[in-house]
């Protein structure tokens, strides 16, 4: 019985400690991905600096500003610590179209605080994989294209921990750049959209990003496929939570759309896209508006939670003769989503479409933080542990 005992104690403390190791390794990859660390930007720590203008490889180096680092993958430039205030368009502009070719340097622009007339940082002509904007605060410009951070054919780019706030149009705005990491910034209180993805900006991972109070959209994705949105958060703006518009294969997974003053998701022509596990709550209009066009679509494991209230359905479905009816449950377990107005039976989807969640669930979905750490290390961690155990139990029989 003593020896039974133990072996279920020296079992019960490893899994304790196999469970605080992932959870702690999570934790770690989550905040510290590609090896950057958020941190509060104080003016008064950084160093005041005119508007950057660079048009050539050759501006980083001793020729130009003389930042540090050689410009390689392992030593790139660094554009860091800076308050800049500037009276003209441009805060920091890195633009190589007028040159035969685009920049072929890797740079970090990092901890910067920029306020601008037009444009806070705008990045024209980069060669893949070379740019990193990490930390930094782009507020309040106030006229012209109006935006916090725009990039433009700089495909591979790395964009996170940022802060766009108080912009004349958008915060962060993406243009022919494919491949982007967006991860952790904040874009709230700009006029119109928080996130702004547009012309053949695809197969980019849009992670943990929080767009709040912006005068229309939270995020648009339009004129562009095969993006990811995981764990977003678009919440109190003034029209849309997420905006679809004429992108195809678009995987929208684990994010929230709450408080917005009309829909939660706008869906509008695109296609073969997915909604699941969402948080989607207290829209005055619907939850997802499904607009014509938009076909194929599959919707499961939401919660659709006192969405256009006072209405018959907290989401709707319109359909033109040619296109084909959206499924509101997984099909492969016969499980569809959470409404909280939801009696019996099947749920009936607004629209011309006569659609319904033919398998409402009872209880709300666990929305889970899922990091997306590695598995073969999640994989690692496991096994070392199993092994431990199997090791304990042999020595305790």
């Amino acid at each position: 019985m003593i020896k039974t005992s133990k072996t279920r104690l020296g079992i019960g403390v490893l899994l304790v400690l196999l469970s605080f190791s992932i959870i702690s390794y999570s934790n770690s990859i989550f905040s510290q991905q590609n090896g950057f660390n958020a941190q509060i930007i104080l003016e008064d720590d950084l160093i005041d600096h005119p508007e950057i203008i660079i048009s050539s490889d050759e501006d980083f180096g001793p020729s130009g500003y003389n930042f540090p680092g050689i410009g390689t993958p392992n030593d790139p430039y660094l554009i860091e610590n800076y308050n800049i205030t500037s009276g003209g368009p441009y805060g920091i502009l890195i633009d190589a179209s007028g040159g035969s070719t685009g920049f072929n340097v890797s740079f970090i622009i990092r901890n910067c605080w920029i306020t601008a007339i037009e444009v806070c940082i705008k990045i024209v002509d980069a060669y893949p994989n070379l740019v990193t904007i990490d930390n930094c605060t782009c507020v309040n410009t106030v006229g012209g294209d109006g935006i916090g951070i725009h990039l433009v054919n700089c495909n591979g780019a790395t964009v996170i921990n940022c802060k766009c706030l108080y912009n004349f149009h958008t915060g962060l705005r993406l243009d022919f750049s494919a491949n982007l990491w967006i991860e952790n910034n904040t874009c709230s209180s700009n006029i119109d959209e928080g996130i702004f993805i547009d012309n053949d900006s695809e197969y980019g991972l849009f992670l943990n990003n929080t767009c709040v109070q912006n005068g229309e959209q939270g995020i648009i994705n339009q004129f562009t496929n095969d993006n990811t949105f995981r764990y977003n958060n678009c919440t109190d703006n003034a029209y849309v939570g997420f905006g679809i518009y004429y992108a195809n294969r678009i995987l929208m997974e684990n994010n929230t759309a709450s408080k917005n003053d009309v829909y939660g998701f706008q869906i509008l022509s695109s296609s073969y896209g997915t909604v699941m596990f969402n948080q989607i709550e207290e829209n005055t209009l619907y939850g997802i508006y499904l607009e014509a066009g938009s076909d194929y679509y599959i919707v499961h494991h939401n919660n659709f939670i006192s969405n256009n209230v006072g209405g018959s359905s907290q989401a709707y479905q319109q359909s033109l003769l040619w296109t084909q009816n959206a499924t509101w449950y997984d099909t492969s377990i016969n499980e569809g989503n959470y409404w909280n107005d939801w009696v019996s039976g099947a749920y009936a989807i607004d629209g011309s479409t006569i659609s319904a969640d033919l398998y409402p669930l009872n209880a709300p979905v666990g929305i889970a933080f899922i990091p997306e750490y590695s598995a073969n290390i999640f994989a690692i961690i496991l096994i070392i542990s199993c092994i431990g155990i199997v090791s304990l139990v042999n020595r305790l029989k």
